[in-house]
């Protein structure tokens, strides 16, 4: 009833305003419009809090607010009167959709900060936690698996393919000749085959007393240097007890330790993490197996009075670059090799090519399957992120979007339907 609304002199609205606030809080739809000045934003804010106000003549439930703005800064300024408001002795509950807040006040009510907060005080509700859990956890184990995958190793420059994978494409009398090439007491070659047969690596010559020698001297030499670790860091811990204490109890660290991976990852897949360290398994591994060889060459230099001397890394590049260019040798033709020594280098190169494009073809497919797991976890992990982006902004008073933003997430909006939409146009 226009009788019980109060009169301009009685608000702090001009006649037009209030004819704006009457039109807005009575009609299904209402459109304010005006020259810069005249108090849009103003009767906006003004109609927001009427309706805060009196949200139970409106809604039964929890129906949050709409608010659409063109601009980031519209958006900010307009949901940063809103957050002035006290209703019912505190301010509402303002959700900001998107990452581009200016203000710093804005940016705690983002949708991101929301959320890690949930996280720190594990407010996040256990019907969402444990499938988003289970879905983070499942993501990263896949990656790691396509990480790890033995085809990375097919396009280092300086390496063959792991015997241990490939050997299960080789035919078992070239096998057997293969292992032939190594001697059994030999540790310094084991796994090396192919590369002796390629001549990418030389076969050690030593006896088996004297291999039995170097294993004792490679032995003695570990626990030397184990002796040199552990009185180091006997020192540093001296050291350290003689500094500041640390206030840090390491038991809560140990609690937590899992549920930190977990945070990492999910940061990471929100795009926190911009640079992931890679992995450096392979590396450390690749590493180690230099330094095994260096001991190795010393302690023999040492024992027996002469050196070990490998191809360079240069020539092995260069061998394993030439090889790779051989056309591989068919089915028929591999069958057709009865000793695998007797063949001439190029000959060679062109049956490990056979037995790696054998390897290859299988890893293919299983890294394919892998991918489609990936696809289908990523799925999986992007719908229980919504689940919980719709649990708090079905628990907000407002959310607040530029129209960019409205487009984009107009599918968690149609789940949402809020009632009332006010929409700011600059």
């Amino acid at each position: 009833d226009e009788r019980t609304w109060p009169l301009p002199e009685d608000t702090k609205f001009d006649k037009s305003q209030l004819e704006a606030m009457r039109m807005a809080l009575s009609k299904e739809v209402s459109v304010i419009q005006g020259p810069p000045g005249t108090g849009k934003t103003y009767v906006g804010v003004r109609i927001v809090e009427a309706l805060l106000r009196n949200k139970a003549k409106w809604t039964t439930g929890q129906s949050p607010i709409l608010v659409v703005c063109l601009t980031n800064h519209a958006l900010d300024q307009f949901l940063e009167y809103i957050l002035a408001l006290i209703i019912n002795g505190e301010p509402p509950n303002v959700v900001r959709v998107g990452g581009r807040a200016r203000s710093e006040r804005m940016k705690q009510c983002t949708i991101r900060e929301i959320i890690q907060d949930m996280k720190r005080r594990r407010a996040v509700p256990k019907y969402i936690h444990k499938p988003l859990s289970e879905g983070t956890r499942k993501f990263f184990a896949i990656k790691d698996e396509m990480k790890s995958s033995v085809l990375q190793d097919a396009h280092k420059e300086d390496s063959l393919l792991p015997f241990d994978k490939i050997s299960r494409f080789i035919k078992r009398e070239h096998l057997v000749q293969l292992n032939q090439t190594i001697a059994s007491s030999s540790q310094r070659d084991s796994g090396r085959q192919i590369e002796i047969w390629l001549k990418l690596w030389y076969a050690s010559t030593l006896s088996p007393e004297e291999e039995e020698e170097l294993a004792l001297r490679m032995e003695q030499m570990k626990l030397e240097d184990k002796k040199d670790l552990e009185e180091m860091a006997s020192k540093e811990s001296k050291g350290d007890q003689n500094g500041e204490d640390d206030d840090s109890n390491s038991e809560d660290f140990v609690e937590v330790d899992a549920e930190a991976n977990l945070a990492q990852n999910e940061r990471m897949l929100e795009g926190e993490e911009l640079l992931i360290a890679p992995t450096r398994n392979k590396e450390s591994a690749d590493d180690h197996r230099k330094e095994l060889y260096e001991h190795e060459k010393k302690v023999i230099k040492e024992a027996f009075g002469w050196e070990v001397v490998q191809p360079s890394n240069f020539d092995r590049r260069r061998a394993i670059d030439t090889g790779s260019n051989c056309e591989p040798m068919t089915e028929v033709e591999a069958t057709r090799v009865k000793n695998i020594h007797k063949l001439k280098l190029p000959d060679k190169w062109r049956l490990y090519q056979y037995w790696s494009h054998k390897f290859i073809e299988e890893a293919k497919e299983a890294a394919q399957q892998k991918a489609f797991a990936y696809m289908e976890a990523c799925k999986n992990y992007e719908e229980q992120k919504h689940e919980l982006n719709l649990h708090i902004l079905q628990s907000a008073d407002i959310i607040g979007m530029t129209t960019t933003g409205a487009a984009k997430y107009n599918y968690i909006l149609q789940r949402i339907c809020p009632k009332i939409v006010v929409i700011e146009e600059a």
